[in-house]
């Protein structure tokens, strides 16, 4: 559980985003006042209680967060179990098949810095739309680009990194070195037969300032995928070249902030 919980307090980006989209488009949500709602990649829970839910109908039917990790929903369950109609469920958005009790089963469904871990973008959106009632709606975040993956990309070129790297290219977001995302998912979305009538696909420039090294380290801990294949002396030296490489990239000030500039794409569409 020692993951979810830094990731919980190392998420202040994801935090600051998602509640920046859901001002500016969850009063597109189709809401009906009997909602029923899953919000896909929750992991630990916290964004999916503090900020989806409160824009929800409170007489909403349900809402299910739902992860692909294991420890994060156990920690939201464990959290967040006394709220009424709030289930957590384990789901893989890329998976070839998807429980029949879900399908065609959601009025909304949500995802905020998931997808971008989904190589398989075709098949997830698929998913989704499966998941979508009939006049259904989803609202889905993700990382277009971010300074981050080129990080992976550097360190995954180090003799002394490569091995624990190998897969380096799952954990790049599809889109980073895409001329045109926006584009791309346009064409998933056709693909998937969404409507085509009330659908928004932007990217978003955004600018997050980690104010010191210390905070960096520690968001960088909580979702590096690589960091737990590592002995404990190795994971400081790779989080100590993480931090020199962004400095190398020239996002440290000389006031000792790090910024992190790098494109969220927005995506509103029904089905």
């Amino acid at each position: 559980m020692n993951k979810a919980k830094l990731y919980q307090r190392s998420n202040e980006l994801q935090r600051v985003d998602t509640k920046l989209v859901l001002e500016e488009f969850a009063p597109l949500l189709k809401w009906n006042g009997f909602d029923t709602v899953m919000d896909v990649g929750c992991g630990t829970g916290d964004v999916t209680i503090d900020f989806l839910l409160p824009e929800m109908p409170r007489s909403y039917t349900k809402l299910i967060g739902t992860d692909i990790s294991e420890q994060m929903i156990r920690y939201a369950k464990e959290t967040y179990q006394h709220i009424p109609r709030v289930a957590f469920e384990r789901l893989d958005i890329a998976a070839t098949t998807i429980e029949s009790k879900y399908l065609g089963y959601f009025d909304h469904v949500t995802s905020f810095f998931c997808l971008h871990w989904v190589q398989n973008q075709k098949k997830a959106f698929n998913n989704i739309y499966r998941l979508m009632k009939p006049g259904g709606d989803c609202l889905v975040t993700l990382l277009a680009q971010n300074p981050i993956f080129e990080v992976y990309e550097r360190m995954a070129a180090s003799p002394k990194w490569y091995k624990y790297m190998l897969d380096v290219q799952t954990f790049i977001s599809p889109y980073q070195h895409s001329s045109d995302p926006v584009a791309e998912v346009n064409d998933y979305l056709d693909e998937n037969l969404f409507s085509d009538v009330t659908r928004i696909v932007e990217i978003k420039d955004r600018l997050y300032i980690y104010p010191d090294v210390d905070i960096l380290k520690a968001s960088v801990k909580s979702v590096n995928p690589f960091i737990n294949r590592l002995s404990p002396k190795d994971q400081e030296q790779f989080i100590t070249e993480y931090v020199q490489h962004v400095t190398d990239m020239g996002l440290c000030t000389k006031e000792g902030t790090y910024m992190t500039p790098y494109k969220l794409m927005v995506i509103y569409a029904t089905k």
